[in-house]
This record gives structure tokens, C-alpha cells and sequence, in this order.
């Protein structure tokens, strides 16, 4: 309830330019809004530096594609072997983004698999972002264009 308070709260104190910008944005993501274009941003936090996975549903009606995948490594520096990546389903949408970087990093996926970088909200389809590794706290955004 916090979160819709404080969307309501910024749409009413924004700048006209502040809210179009709010308006398209959170009308991309809406069932029924049918505005092919359209970007997001998926953001995906890990904050225990273990290996995890954090899964994010696309909903009914909405289908994106994923166009960028960029990281910023965070709290540590990474260790030798933690990788990040992003699945739909067991398939891998990247290949394995290196975190073993200094804190504050900024990382970048080098590929993103045209076959399966689709994700339909009418088959289920989820966005998975697995880290793997010791010291992988970091926060993962996915750029995705709302295709249907």
C-alpha cells in the first residue's frame, strides 16, 4: 500500500513532463494497454552476496523483449567465479555476466539470445536473474520493449 501511496504522491508532484513520462511508464506495464514501444525497466536487487534467484511474472495481456541487461556491483568488490544471468524458464537469455568486479562497477551483458528473449504474460513467462557465487550483491536492471 506504501508503494501505491508514494506512485500517487509523485504523479501529483511531479512536472507535466514528470507525469507523461509516469503515465507511459506505468501504462507499459497494465494489462490492457495495448502501446507497442513502450520501454520498462525491471529491476532486480541481491543484497546477501550468496548465490540466488529472484523471479519477476509478466502479466496477462503484456508481452515484452528484452533489449539491455546492465548491472552495478554493489557493497563489495566480487570474487573469482560469481556470475550473474538471466533465464526464461531453464533457457539462459544471457550468457554469464561477470561479477567479479570492484564495488560500484558497472556491468553489461555481452549477449542476449534473440530465440528466446520474449517474455509473453498470457504463457505464464517470468523473468529470472540468477546469481551465482560468494559476493554477488548487486542490482540488475532489464530494459525491456513492450511489444504487445
Amino acid at each position: 500500500m506504501a508503494e501505491k501511496v508514494a506512485i500517487v504522491r509523485a504523479v501529483v508532484d511531479a512536472t507535466p513532463v514528470e507525469q507523461e513520462f509516469l503515465a507511459n511508464f506505468h501504462s507499459a506495464l497494465l494489462p490492457g494497454h495495448t502501446i507497442p514501444g513502450t520501454k520498462a525497466v525491471a529491476q532486480f536487487k541481491f543484497a546477501g552476496g550468496a548465490s540466488a534467484t529472484i523471479m519477476k511474472t509478466v502479466p496477462p495481456g503484456c508481452k515484452f523483449k528484452v533489449l539491455l541487461v546492465t548491472g552495478v556491483k554493489t557493497d563489495q568488490a566480487g570474487a573469482a567465479g560469481d556470475v550473474v544471468t538471466v533465464y526464461k524458464g531453464l533457457t539462459k537469455v544471457t550468457d554469464d555476466i561477470d561479477l567479479n568486479k570492484a564495488d560500484k562497477s558497472v556491468v553489461l551483458g555481452g549477449t542476449i539470445d534473440d530465440s528466446v528473449n520474449t517474455f509473453d504474460g498470457d504463457n505464464g513467462d517470468a523473468i529470472k536473474v540468477v546469481t551465482a557465487g560468494t559476493k554477488c550483491n548487486c542490482e540488475i536492471y532489464v530494459e525491456l520493449l513492450r511489444v504487445k
